[in-house]
């Protein structure tokens, strides 16, 4: 195998240097003019081969195992009984080679050129060939080819057709992509090749720096991480500097890196040089597997026979190994990868084939029965207590094979493993499934198999629980119907009310009353033929309300008929309806909250008062109103309340006359002017202007008049606030902080600040501060209110986006020439920046600092001429070499002669 596999890499060098040698005499030409190019080689490191079994007949496969103890004596142990699946083909490694040599960066075709590189992998499902311009920021791809089904392992890829009118000349890149079955892809790409249709190829002048060419080789392609990958530099022309990149975020300038990958995935290594005559590029791609173990596996062409017996193995494993072990049971090994073996003994012996890679190891386990050829093989036969029934099912083996028998293997489960070597096993089923039973007798004349099969059944399904409750809330104690709801066979039900774990009913739908308040969870489990489920809810019940407490005053309580009674209520509970009896004759007088009553007889009164809650708690309170025939006709007591008591201009008051006594008319003096202004009960009166006014209200009845006063206080009209505040800045980068200061006046109840100007409120603070996360323009307003109105008032905030550091880039009208040698910088860099520093010389000197400036070299010598450009985010700096000669002088003419004369 090994020497098949430098055979293959060798004929993959002929080919590709063979077809690269004459594709560069046929159609590829270089900047240069030059007729030899370095070509870049395929990789040449092999891959290691996967080996798969494919089907066919008559080979036994010993499949991986975990390894199992072993003597160096013939001994039985348990093994795996044999698989009979077919042999496995001759398989020749494929190559995993994605790439293309031809042409290469640099290059200048025309017409049909034929595009030569491999695109083989052993996942291959299809190729396609692109084209696109170079620099691609557009990621423009123009099809060369169709999809190819079939793989190309140092060959023509397809032929790119540059003259079709499609293609005018310029500066192109290729790409090779490679589809994979998994779904996934693989590319390689190929730069700054010149297409040159109608333009002639350029000569080369001394003047005129060429592009360099970008190419480059690895020792390898594909690893197990970690992965080191050495890369040689093949680039050609006048280079200034290089830079990889490796695909996973490391990158460096050396000329010949060595890098290491750590994480398994698909990289593409891109190198990228520069010069004074431009850049170039060139990429490839590296497979970075993971480290997994190898799968052990063998075949052999019998499994038993007479002594001696020899038997022919195959490694059949699977992944990544480098050693090979082999224990044949009778203390004989061997490390080769497909050994034959000769067993001169009688007995059975247990091969273990051992496998070993970078990612461990792995074993297989299979075993070869010698027979006797004098003694005949015994007749394995059992009989089997029960071959069906429920889970869990306990099943008795009674053996009853004939013949010379030494062991018995029992597979109890025909899974192929070994589960008893007892003569007659018991075994418990605890999975519902058909099984098929295998007993193995072995003897000194051989083997024979006997097989019976076992129909284990799953139990009924256990009921499914459910219940509904009504209600489920409520106030104590609370009465509760549970329907039962419960689905499949169910035989009884055990109800616990309060999961204590104690059973409180058996009833079917039982009704349970809820003393206390409490959340409680009611549990209920249903049990049938299949088993036991439960369900459960949440009961809440709520401690009662508190009952009201009924409470007023009457004033007065004595008097004189006919004498008027205010009575106040100072019951306690909230949303009471009111009851009131005043003449204690069961009748209710009145429903209002604060009501008053006119008793015309003397006479001794109980007044009853009943207050009732929404929940219908009641309570009761009783007073005594004691009248006396009338004697002396007293005046009333004058008496009011208003409100508001004060407020601002235009004020409407509204007064509640609180009179008691006898009264017969009322007169209201709301401006303290003596001028009667009302003669309601309770009238309302709007103040117009700001001012204290004294407020009389006389009382007349049979008995006299009586008056009293009070003052209202009426402040200026009330104005709507002026919006104003400031911002400590307006503009400047994300994330940007704003303080924002208030300096609004008037009377304000409420702020509300709107910072990004979509209408929503944003904070009624009043001087907050904002941080704006992203750029944008924003109206932040502020909105004051009162009573009287409201105002805002905005500004608007600009937030750019975050500084970032430009990017710099100049080109020159000449690049090398004689001194003194005059050079025209014209600055093309991008981005904000604030400062531009030139350095002519390369020696770290600041020369200049003009947008684009004139500089003159006055010697020769070579120059690295660069300009960095900054701001506030960083800076970017960018060379290019100016090539100085010396200058040019005049020739001195000189001559001999051999006569004068």
């Amino acid at each position: 195998m090994i020497q098949h596999l430098k055979k293959l890499r060798l004929w993959q060098l002929t080919l590709i240097t063979s077809l690269l040698f004459i594709l560069a005499a046929c159609n590829l030409g270089s900047p240069q003019g030059n007729s030899e190019e370095e070509i870049t080689p395929l990789p040449t490191t092999a891959v290691a081969a996967t080996r798969t079994l494919q089907a066919d007949t008559g080979v036994t496969v010993f499949p991986s195992l975990t390894p199992v103890p072993f003597s160096t004596q013939p001994s039985i142990i348990q093994a795996t009984p044999f698989v009979v699946v077919p042999p496995p083909p001759t398989n020749t490694p494929v190559p995993i080679s994605i790439v293309v040599v031809s042409p290469l960066p640099g290059n200048i075709v025309s017409g049909n050129v034929q595009v030569v590189g491999s695109a083989i992998h052993p996942s291959f499902l299809q190729y396609r060939l692109e084209y696109g311009p170079d620099p691609n920021p557009n990621n423009l791809w123009f099809s060369i080819t169709g999809i190819v089904n079939t793989p190309v392992l140092a060959g023509t890829l397809g032929v790119w057709s540059t003259n079709n009118g499609a293609t005018p000349d310029g500066t192109y890149q290729l790409r090779l992509r490679v589809f994979l079955r998994d779904g996934s892809q693989q590319t390689t790409q190929v730069g700054n090749i010149q297409v040159r249709n109608q333009q002639p190829t350029p000569i080369p002048t001394n003047t005129t720096v060429p592009a360099p060419i970008a190419s480059f080789t690895q020792d390898t392609v594909q690893g197990t991480a970690p992965f080191v990958v050495r890369f040689s530099n093949r680039s050609q022309g006048q280079i200034s500097s290089y830079t990889w990149n490796f695909g996973d975020g490391g990158i460096s300038s050396q000329i010949n890196p060595a890098y290491t990958y750590r994480t398994p995935g698909i990289y593409t290594v891109t190198l990228r040089v520069t010069g004074p005559g431009g850049t170039a590029n060139v990429s490839r791609q590296i497979n970075v597997q993971s480290a997994t173990a190898p799968s052990a596996a063998f075949t052999t062409d019998v499994t038993s026979g007479e002594a001696p017996l020899t038997v022919n193995f195959t490694n059949a494993s699977t992944g990544q190994f480098t050693t090979v072990e082999w224990d044949f049971g009778d203390s004989s090994e061997s490390t080769e990868q497909n050994p034959s073996h000769t067993f001169n003994d009688v007995g059975t012996y247990n091969v273990i084939l051992r496998v070993t890679g970078v990612g461990g190891s792995d074993a297989s386990v299979g075993q070869i029965t010698v027979e006797n050829p004098s003694i005949p093989a015994p007749t394995a036969n059992f009989e089997l207590s029960a071959t069906s029934g429920e889970t869990p099912l306990t099943v008795v083996f009674t053996n009853t094979s004939t013949g010379q028998v030494d062991n018995y293997l029992w597979d109890v489960n025909g899974d192929g493993i070994t589960d008893s070597t007892d003569e007659s096993p018991t075994n418990i089923y605890d999975t519902a499934g058909t099984y098929v039973v295998r007993l193995i007798a072995i003897g000194p004349g051989g083997q024979s198999t006997a097989i019976r099969e076992i129909t284990v059944q799953s139990p009924p399904d256990a009921p499914v629980a459910g219940f509904s409750a009504s209600p489920e809330v409520g106030i104590a104690p609370l009465t509760v119907q549970f329907t039962n709801t419960t689905s499949g066979d169910a035989t009884g039900y055990v109800w616990d009310f309060n999961n204590d774990g104690q059973p409180d009913s058996t009833d079917v739908s039982p009704q349970h009353t809820f003393q206390d308040a409490g959340t409680y969870t009611v549990v209920l489990l249903a049990t049938g033929p299949g088993g036991s489920t439960s369900s459960q809810i949440i009961v809440s019940v709520e401690t009662p309300p508190q009952p009201p407490t009924a409470n007023f005053i009457a004033s007065p309580n004595i008097g004189q008929a006919p004498l008027s009674v205010q009575f106040t209520n100072q019951s306690e509970g909230s949303q009471l309806t009111f009851s009131w009896d005043f003449e204690s004759d069961g009748v209710e007088d009145s429903n209002q909250q604060n009501p008053a009553f006119e008793y015309t007889t003397a006479g001794n009164y109980t007044v009853t008062l009943t207050v009732t809650s929404p929940e219908g708690l009641s309570s009761v309170a009783t007073a005594t109103i004691q009248l006396s025939e009338v004697v002396v006709q007293l005046p009333p007591i004058a008496a009011f309340t208003f409100n508001p008591q004060s407020g601002n201009a235009p004020l409407t008051v509204s007064f509640v006359n609180q009179t008691s006594g006898d009264v017969t008319g009322y007169e209201w003096d709301f401006d303290g002017d003596g001028v009667v202004d009302s003669t309601e009960t309770s009238p309302s009166h709007e103040f117009v202007s700001e001012g204290t006014y004294t407020v009389n209200l006389t009382a007349t009845g049979p008995g006299g008049s009586n008056s009293i006063s009070s003052d209202v206080m009426v402040s200026p009209a009330l104005v709507a606030p002026i919006a104003q505040f400031s911002a400590d800045v307006t503009t400047g980068t994300a994330p940007l902080t704003v303080t924002f200061s208030n300096s609004s006046s008037g009377q304000i109840d409420s702020y509300s600040w709107d910072f990004n100007g979509d209408g929503v409120p944003d904070s009624n603070e009043v001087n907050p501060v904002f941080t704006y996360a992203s750029e944008g323009t924003f109206n932040a307003s502020l909105t004051v209110s009162n009573a009287a109105g409201s105002d805002t008032i905005a500004v608007v905030i600009q937030v750019n986006a975050a500084l970032t550091p430009p990017i710099a880039q100049f080109s020159t009208d000449v690049t090398m020439g004689t001194a003194p040698l005059t050079v025209t910088f014209s600055n093309s860099s991008s981005g904000q920046i604030d400062s531009h520093s030139w350095d002519f010389n390369g020696d770290g000197v600041p020369d200049s600092n003009e947008v684009s400036p004139v500089f003159t070299y006055a010697s020769e010598g070579t120059f690295n001429a660069s300009l960095t450009v900054s701001n506030a985010a960083g800076s970017d700096t960018i060379a290019v070499v100016i090539q100085v000669n010396a200058a040019l002088v005049a020739p001195i003419a000189q001559f001999s002669t051999d006569v004068t004369t």
